[in-house]
C-alpha cells in the first residue's frame, strides 16, 4: 500500500512465479486473474516452463499497472507467440529488467509487450548475456515491442541480443511503431535482420498519426537480404491517404555495421515519399562502420527537411561533433565510452562521451645531477 495526503493506494506484490495456468493475482503467472490490478515485482524470479502470455487477445488485453521496482525476471520461454504480455491497452509497465528471454513465434512479438496500444514503457530493460537465446519470428518482431500504436518507451534499452525474421520488419526496441513516442533509449551489442524493413530501433513507422524518435542510439549490426535497411528505422509508410504525418528523429544515431542490398540509409531505409514527411534534428551516423553516404535510402528528398549528417567514426567519438550540433553532453575520462551514451544521472538521462586525457611532458632532475622525462595524463604516469 502506498499512502499519502490522498486516499492510499494499494498494489499486489508478487515475489513467486506461479504454477503453470495460475490465475490467482498473486504470482507472476497468476496476474492473469486480473487485467487490470496495480502489480509491483518484490523479489527477482527465475522462469521455468513455458509462459503463457499476460493479455492474451485485443480483447482480453491488459489494462493495469507493473512496476518491477528493479527487480529481474529471468529465462523467461516465450514460443508459440506468446510474450510476458501479449496485448496491453492503457497500461502502464516500468522498471523491469529482463534477463535472456527465449521468444520464437509468427508476428507482432516483443520480449515485454507483442501488441501495446496507448500504452507507457519506461525503464525497462532486455540483457542477453548467453549465445542460446534469441528474439525471433516471422514478422513484426522487437526487441522490445512487436507493435506500438500510441503511448511511449522512456529510459529503456536492448543489450545483446540476436533479433531475427524469416519475412520481414524487425527493429532492435519495436517492430512496428504506429504513432507513439521512443525517448532516452538504446540498442547495443545486438544482431537484427535476415530479411527486409530492419531498423537499428524500430523496423517499419506506419504514419497513422506522427511520431518522434529522440535521444536514442543503436550500435550494433543489420543484416538483410531485400533492402530497406535502416541504422534506426527500416522504412516509414502512410496508410492513411488523406493525412500526411510528420516523423521527427531528434539527437539520435546510428553506429551500425550493415550487410544488405537495396534501399540502405545511415538512419532511414526508405519511406513513402508524398505520404509521410520526415524531419532530422541534429542526428548523426557513423558513414564509416556502415558504408552509407545517405541519411536515406530514397532516390528522392520530397518530404525530408532538418539536419542528419554522416561522419567518420573518429568524428562520432568527438564531443564537439555534438555540442556544435546543441546536444547537451557531460564530459567524463577515458573510462567512459568512445560514442555517445545514455547514462542515469541524480534520476536524468545524460550524455556521455569518452574525453581522452591530454599528455603532459614533466622533467625531472635527480640528485646526481641525470635529468629525466615523464609522460603524464591525468590518470597515470608512465617512462617516456
Amino acid at each position: 500500500t502506498k499512502a499519502g495526503p490522498f486516499s492510499p493506494v494499494n498494489y499486489q506484490v508478487i515475489t513467486t512465479l506461479g504454477s503453470i495456468g495460475s490465475t490467482t493475482r498473486t504470482d507472476l503467472r497468476g496476474m492473469q486473474g486480473n487485467l487490470s490490478e496495480k502489480y509491483v515485482l518484490g523479489a527477482d524470479i527465475t522462469a521455468t516452463g513455458s509462459w503463457t502470455s499476460i493479455g492474451s487477445s485485443a480483447a482480453n488485453s491488459f489494462k493495469g499497472f507493473f512496476d518491477g521496482l528493479g527487480h529481474s525476471i529471468s529465462s523467461l520461454y516465450m514460443s508459440s507467440s506468446q510474450c510476458f504480455f501479449g496485448y496491453t491497452d492503457g497500461a502502464t509497465i516500468q522498471n523491469v529488467n529482463l534477463i535472456n528471454p527465449n521468444l520464437t513465434g509468427y508476428q507482432y512479438l516483443g520480449s515485454l509487450i507483442g501488441s501495446a496500444k496507448n500504452s507507457n514503457i519506461n525503464n525497462v530493460s532486455v540483457i542477453t548475456n548467453n549465445t542460446t537465446s534469441t528474439i525471433g519470428g516471422n514478422k513484426y518482431v522487437g526487441g522490445l515491442v512487436g507493435k506500438l500504436e500510441g503511448g511511449t518507451i522512456t529510459n529503456s534499452s536492448i543489450i545483446g541480443s540476436t533479433i531475427t525474421v524469416s519475412n520481414s520488419v524487425a527493429g532492435g526496441l519495436v517492430g512496428e511503431l504506429a504513432g507513439g513516442t521512443i525517448t532516452n533509449s538504446y540498442v547495443v551489442n545486438t544482431k537484427i535482420g535476415n530479411t527486409a524493413r530492419i531498423g537499428g530501433l524500430v523496423g517499419d513507422i506506419v504514419g497513422i498519426t506522427g511520431s518522434t524518435i529522440e535521444n536514442s542510439y543503436f550500435q550494433g549490426t543489420l543484416t538483410g537480404s531485400s533492402g530497406l535497411i535502416g541504422g534506426l528505422v527500416g522504412y516509414i509508410d502512410n496508410t492513411n491517404v488523406s493525412y500526411t504525418p510528420e516523423i521527427n528523429i531528434k539527437q539520435s544515431y546510428a553506429v551500425a555495421t550493415i550487410d544488405g542490398i537495396g534501399l540502405i540509409g545511415g538512419l532511414v531505409g526508405s519511406l513513402k515519399t508524398n505520404w509521410v514527411t520526415l524531419k532530422f534534428t541534429d542526428s548523426f551516423w557513423d558513414k564509416e562502420i556502415s558504408g552509407v553516404s545517405s541519411s536515406t535510402g530514397s532516390s528522392s528528398t520530397t518530404g525530408i527537411s532538418g539536419t542528419a549528417t554522416g561522419k567518420t567514426t573518429s568524428e562520432m567519438q568527438e564531443k564537439e561533433t555534438f555540442i556544435n550540433s546543441n546536444w547537451i553532453m557531460t564530459e567524463f575520462g577515458k573510462n567512459a565510452y568512445k560514442y555517445p551514451r545514455l547514462t542515469m544521472n541524480n534520476g536524468v538521462n545524460a550524455w556521455v562521451i569518452n574525453i581522452p586525457p591530454t599528455a603532459v611532458n614533466y622533467t625531472f632532475s635527480s640528485l646526481s645531477g641525470n635529468t629525466y622525462t615523464y609522460k603524464a595524463d591525468v590518470y597515470s604516469l608512465s617512462d617516456y
